[in-house]
């Protein structure tokens, strides 16, 4: 029973002082690596923020020179045969900003500007087919014609203004530093 007690107190002694020491040190590590990898998601998200927003912001001037291109046409009473729109732009970032971007305001703006350009895309090749397709020879397709073309230049100036906005608003995101 000697040896027992002999060695009780150091093995006591050793084990609290291992438990004073280890457990602050062992939650203070803790605490470092999920401050790092905090940093190191948000690090991430903001790459894929910026990046699916440049990618919307190069479809808008994209799209703002082709839907020029549009109205310039509609507007000499012509039709395109293809407009030409990147309408697609918002399918292939949209899992890039959605899970990050904090202003739902601007990503309903953004899909719905994407959406409208579809549209656009849509009526341009009715009204296409109303001047030049089979459509043409329908009788009493004059006035729906001259109706479709007339809100398609209404259209086409909305998009105008609205992805000159969407572009400043994005750009002022894209601008703003990071937080350290």
């Amino acid at each position: 029973m000697n040896w027992f007690w002999s060695s009780f107190w150091p093995n006591l002694c050793s084990t609290l002082v291992g438990v004073i020491l280890g457990v602050p040190t062992a939650l203070w590590l803790n605490a470092q690596a999920g401050r790092t990898a905090n940093a190191r998601r948000e690090t991430e998200n903001r790459e894929r923020l910026e990046n699916g927003l440049r990618a919307i912001v190069a479809a808008l001037s994209y799209n703002r020179e082709r839907v020029k291109s549009c109205l310039a046409t509609l507007t000499n009473n012509q039709a395109l045969f293809d407009v030409g729109l990147d309408a697609g732009a918002w399918e292939t970032s949209r899992d890039e900003i959605t899970p990050v971007l904090s202003n739902p305001e601007l990503h309903r703006r953004i899909a719905l500007h994407f959406v409208r350009l579809a549209t656009l895309n849509r009526l341009s090749s009715m009204y296409l087919d109303m001047v030049a397709g089979i459509a043409s020879a329908l009788g009493g397709v004059d006035q729906t014609r001259d109706a479709l073309r007339l809100y398609l230049i209404s259209i086409s100036n909305e998009l105008l203004n609205d992805s000159g906005a969407l572009e400043i608003e994005i750009k002022k995101i894209l601008i703003v530093p990071t937080r350290n």
